[in-house]
């Protein structure tokens, strides 16, 4: 809500009412809609949160009761202080037929766990939550009770959830209430509430899942990135929104620049910004997408130059910088002819250029000005900087490619940083900071970069694109060609990869699938990007319906080409999938003969005698290597005599690794392996000719990467068979 700063702080029901009554506090949030029953309440906003209300019993309670408050007399009930008790509560607790009995959240499910009261009334979500809780809290401590015996009965009510205003008045009241109407309609519209209700929702059932992250960071400017800062300044707290819409918590690590940069590259942690992407770094380094342009000017002495005529030749001057900094590999050594001298630090480097040891520094505004500031004033206005930058440069995090999950640790980090942009959280963090956009990318002039995409004017053939769009070195809107998309599907998962348009296209996109397959976990990599032909959610969500026909089925999407691919028991299977792919019908797209293998009885046969014996067993290598253990050779003999026992089989081995170390290394190693144990059946004797060793690599994951368990999953030899 622009203009106004809310400060939100929690409090226990009981004493908030009190507090409202007494116009102690202005708003409340988040209360029912109780008009008569808390008069103190006079106004409410539009709900933005509904739930149910839900009653919990133990094992002493009869399963066959199920009417509420009816057949519930004599009983026990606990909730919470302050619970919105309704009419026929009310009624059954006058007549005596039920007791009530307040307390604490925790201390309610305690009694109901140790049977000191009979039921337990509080909303679903966090009865469920906390049970969650004191699930994993009784198996630490081995306590002999078992949860199960807790059981939901019946659902009370369903209540819509406002923001309450007292009888204390205040300026504009009214119009932030309006405001605040205004700020729900359009976050019900986006669906944003429902994301973040969904989001924390995961996280309170599951705190398991809550990940969070080390990132190194450098001292770099006083408010782009300084240790002195609450929030560690402008680009820290971009990066920390980033990750938090992504269920993210992020925990900084501030070293000198070299160690920060050292320790990411050797996988000590993970992720380090901001860098230049330069020299060998992308051999270590996944790059994020740009966090912040950076231009570089001249700083001079106006002793050394009173008509400050500095022009943008390198040669003409004696240049200083800073040691081990981008440009002197990446510049001055190319430029054999340039005078240019390294410095230690920063003191010695601008005492030098107050000296007239040497003409000009060559660096950022931002941090240059954070590095004078130990300076007398006298001395500071002697240095000024030209009025044009020399060079661009665009800065990112980086993610180590020793550590795992970086890959999707980075999309998930340029995702929620597409998000921050799109939602205005971006431009927020800098007006607290009392910082323009011109600023933040270290160059004041408008008509340098008149469009803020990051490319400079004489470079810009697109001089009016969005902020929010992506773009090419001519600042023009990129665009991918051809676009591509891939969907992988077996019963358990599907697994979505390559590109679309926007956030709200994929959000779009994935409800569609989720209708289709309600119950199966959909793994989105998807890449936002322009190129999107029209149609392109339509048609595939739409051919993505039959892949439920199949057995470990495909889908490829080449521009306007799709391609359905995968398994089927019977020739008549592939007569009613054919017919149905040809009711699709979808302007200006092909839908290609597909790709389907019949699986005749003797082949699903073969395949069954491998999965089940692979459901059990599993073929190990040494750490990091195709080596085959050992210990294997009983069972590659046995995977043999299966082998042996589909003679004309065409069978493919297929290594898959974990998401740990370089993807491309992956893909070797994991096509290594499966050609050890293509050798192996060949040596025992089945024929080369009815093999062939195929390597995958991360690419297909069947659990999560995120732990010791998933990861040993991951890691494996399949065996499919072809025909």
């Amino acid at each position: 809500i622009d203009g106004y700063s809310l400060e939100v702080k929690g409090i226990d029901l009981e004493n908030s009412l009190k507090k409202m009554k007494n116009n102690e506090i202005l708003m409340l949030g988040t209360v029912p809609y109780r008009p008569q029953k808390r008069p103190y309440i006079i106004e409410y906003t539009k709900p933005y949160i509904y739930q149910n209300d839900a009653l919990y019993c133990n094992i002493n309670v009869d399963e066959n009761i199920t009417t509420w408050p009816t057949d519930f007399s004599g009983l026990k009930i606990a909730v919470m202080k302050g619970f919105d008790i309704n009419k026929n509560i009310q009624d059954a607790i006058d007549k005596g037929n039920i007791q009530l009995i307040e307390g604490e959240q925790k201390e309610n499910l305690d009694k109901l766990i140790y049977q000191e009261v009979d039921c337990y009334i509080n909303d679903e979500i966090s009865i469920s939550g906390e049970l969650l809780k004191v699930k994993e809290e009784f198996k630490k401590s081995d306590k002999n009770i078992s949860l199960e015996e807790i059981r939901k009965v019946a659902s009370i009510s369903h209540n819509s959830y406002h923001i309450g205003f007292s009888n204390a008045n205040f300026p504009a009241k009214k119009y932030l209430i309006k405001k605040i109407n205004l700020a729900i309609k359009v976050m019900e519209n986006s669906k944003e509430i429902k994301e973040i209700k969904q989001r924390h929702l995961n996280l309170y059932l599951h705190p398991e899942k809550k990940t969070t992250i080390d990132i190194g960071l450098y001292n770099w400017s006083d408010k782009l990135v300084s240790q002195k800062l609450n929030g560690y300044g402008v680009i820290a707290e971009i990066v920390t929104k980033s990750f938090e819409v992504e269920d993210i918590a992020v925990d900084y690590q501030f070293h000198n620049s070299n160690y920060d940069y050292l320790l990411t590259k050797w996988g000590k942690i993970c992720m380090t910004l901001p860098w230049l992407n330069i020299g060998d770094r992308e051999k270590y380094f996944y790059f994020s997408d740009n966090i912040k342009s950076t231009a570089m000017y001249f700083f001079y002495n106006t002793k050394f130059n009173p008509k400050g005529s500095i022009k943008n030749n390198f040669e003409l001057y004696n240049i200083g910088g800073i040691e081990g900094y981008f440009y002197e590999k990446e510049i001055f050594d190319k430029k054999k002819t340039v005078q240019y001298t390294s410095f230690k630090n920063w003191r010695e480097l601008i005492e030098a250029l107050l000296s007239n040891k040497i003409d000009v520094i060559f660096a950022q505004k931002d941090r240059f000005y954070t590095n004078i500031k130990g300076f007398l004033d006298s001395e500071k206005r002697l240095i000024l900087a030209k009025n044009k930058p020399l060079l661009k440069q665009d800065s990112y995090a980086l993610f180590s490619k020793k550590c795992k999950n970086s890959k999707e640790l980075r999309g998930k980090f340029n995702r929620g940083l597409e998000r921050v942009k799109r939602r205005g959280i971006f431009d927020k963090i800098l007006k607290k900071y009392n910082m323009t956009m011109e600023e933040y990318n270290g160059i004041k002039d408008n008509r340098i970069d008149s469009d803020n995409d990051g490319v400079f004017n004489a470079y810009d053939k697109c001089d009016d694109t969005p902020k929010s769009v992506k773009v090419n070195n001519t600042g023009c809107e990129r665009t991918i060609d051809p676009y591509t998309m891939e969907i992988n599907y077996n019963k358990n998962r599907m697994t979505i990869d390559g590109y679309i348009s926007s956030m709200k296209m994929r959000d779009k996109f994935l409800d569609k699938l989720r209708v289709s397959y309600p119950t199966l976990e959909i793994i989105d990599e998807l890449s936002i990007d322009k190129g999107e032909p029209k149609g392109w959610i339509e048609s595939i969500s739409g051919v993505a319906k039959e892949l439920k026909l199949l057995i470990d089925g495909s889908l490829k999407v080449t521009g306007k080409e799709i391609l359905l691919s995968g398994k089927l028991e019977t020739i008549e299977e592939k007569r009613v999938l054919d017919k149905r792919l040809a009711e699709h019908k979808y302007s200006g797209y092909k839908i290609m003969p597909s790709n389907i293998i019949i699986l005749n009885t003797k082949i699903k046969l073969c395949q069954t005698k491998f999965n089940t014996f692979l459901d059990g067993n599993k073929i190990t290598f040494d750490p990091a290597t195709d080596v085959i253990k050992s210990e294997n050779n009983e069972l590659l003999l046995k995977l043999y005599k299966i082998a042996q026992s589909c003679p004309k089989s065409k069978i493919h081995i297929i290594g898959h690794t974990d998401s740990r170390g370089n993807d491309v290394v992956n893909n070797i190693l994991s096509l290594n392996r499966a050609k050890s144990v293509f050798r192996k059946l060949q040596k025992f004797g089945i024929s080369s000719n009815n093999m062939k060793a195929i390597g995958k690599g991360e690419s297909i994951p069947i659990a999560d990467n995120s732990t010791t368990e998933g990861r040993e999953k991951n890691r494996r030899i399949e065996f499919k068979i072809l025909g």
